[in-house]
């Protein structure tokens, strides 16, 4: 049985069943927590803050990000609104509603009605295992049914030829769902600090597009440790400038988290789906962030998008808590203009910033290592100068950058 069945009918009723009957395997109706195979799990619906004042703003946001050891935050945002899933392992249900009950999360329970909704949402009606069997119990009383999708989308489907040798390639940076076409992306790099969300901005797109974001905390002591212990084994992957670079962002006072952003949108048609993803690379080059596509992992990244706490791909970045804020898809442009720090200002203690939605043309001042980061301007200027702005590049030397110097011949010289 799947949840999106044909027409308002399909779904309406069994969404009627859920929460009529809250006899469903692995969950506690009365602590609104699910256990899965791996941890056990709370949702919440995020209110959007509307603190006028910046800094209290922040600290509001920084409610919803959990920096507990052991505990992982998983944070939905579409047009349905903004989600959190709270997962933490333990022994019993016991344990984990104590863990729950001391946190004091700021958000609020949601139904499991509501729950089912987000998920198959996000899943483009995938099916769910024994979804059908909800409502029903084994001899000894437990209830049969699950929630916990069962999901197996499709690379699209190849044509074949009378030869039967394939006419087209498969395409394996995107998913053919039931009749939906889905795409999902990873944020591959972030800038130091965002000041206004650029998921925010992003959502607004479309009404298919949603964001997840993964958060863990690290455990500084247990780096140190490691750092003290295995230095010489880690420089075998870390230069030395890598392993000070580590242990500069253990000496930050604020937490640090892994972090994982995904962006998956859906269409009922490959080229819309593609479309909506040059659409997200566009705004993201604003903000001066990468997107990576995912080739051939977006089964995985399908499989994170679903709001069970659980980045199926690995490729964690280690961010700040404060560095965050950018992330959450909670507008803050509505309180302070949109732009990208760039540290304060010595004489009035400021912050500089660069509102680049206002900006007619978009400029890079390079340093005297400016070849260090060479390929990643003509990259960041290539994306930027198809999203119909003008690009300068002001360098101290030109001889050390010669492939700027050759792609942008006319750039003004400091």
């Amino acid at each position: 049985m799947k949840l999106f069945g044909k027409g308002k009918k399909a779904k309406s009723k069994t969404v009627a069943k859920l929460k009529g009957y809250v006899g469903i395997k692995n969950y506690y109706p009365d602590a609104h927590v699910i256990r899965t195979s791996e941890q056990f799990l709370k949702a919440y619906r995020i209110d959007d803050p509307t603190i006028a004042d910046r800094k209290a703003y922040e600290e509001e946001l920084k409610k919803y990000v959990v920096d507990q050891i052991g505990i992982g935050t998983q944070i939905i945002s579409s047009h349905k609104g903004i989600y959190a899933i709270i997962g933490t392992k333990a022994d019993c249900i016991e344990d984990a509603l104590e863990i729950f009950e001391n946190l004091e999360y700021p958000g609020e329970p949601i139904s499991i009605a509501e729950w089912v909704e987000i998920i198959a949402w996000s899943t483009q009606g995938q099916d769910f295992v024994h979804m059908d069997k909800i409502g029903f119990t084994t001899p000894k009383g437990k209830p049969k049914g699950s929630i916990v999708p069962y999901l197996e989308p499709y690379a699209a489907e190849t044509a074949y030829g009378a030869d039967g040798k394939a006419l087209v390639e498969r395409d394996f940076k995107i998913l053919k769902t039931g009749k939906r076409y889905t795409r999902t992306v990873m944020i591959s790099s972030f800038p130091q600090t965002i000041f206004s969300s650029m998921c925010t901005e992003i959502i607004k797109i479309s009404d298919s597009i949603q964001t997840s974001l993964f958060v863990r905390p690290i455990d500084k002591e247990a780096c140190l440790y490691a750092l003290d212990h295995f230095e010489d084994k880690l420089q075998k992957n870390l230069s030395i400038h890598g392993v000070d670079g580590v242990r500069k962002l253990l000496a930050r006072e604020e937490p640090l988290m892994d972090t994982a952003l995904f962006i998956s949108v859906a269409a009922d048609t490959a080229s819309k789906a593609n479309e909506l993803v040059e659409q997200i690379t566009q705004i993201a080059a604003q903000y001066m962030v990468e997107i990576n596509p995912l080739d051939h992992q977006q089964i995985p990244a399908f499989k994170s998008m679903t709001p069970l706490g659980k980045a199926w791909v690995k490729g964690f970045k280690v961010l700040g808590k404060s560095d965050l804020l950018g992330c959450l898809p909670l507008s803050w442009g509505r309180h302070m203009e949109t732009g990208i720090t760039y540290g304060k200002d010595l004489v009035s203690g400021r912050d500089l910033f660069y509102d680049r939605t206002k900006a007619k043309g978009v400029g890079f001042i390079l340093g005297s290592n400016g070849k260090i980061v060479e390929e990643r301007i003509l990259k960041e200027a290539e994306q930027i100068a198809e999203a119909g702005k003008n690009v300068a590049i002001y360098t101290i030397d030109a001889t050390l950058t010669p492939k700027i110097a050759a792609a942008y011949p006319a750039t003004p010289i400091m």
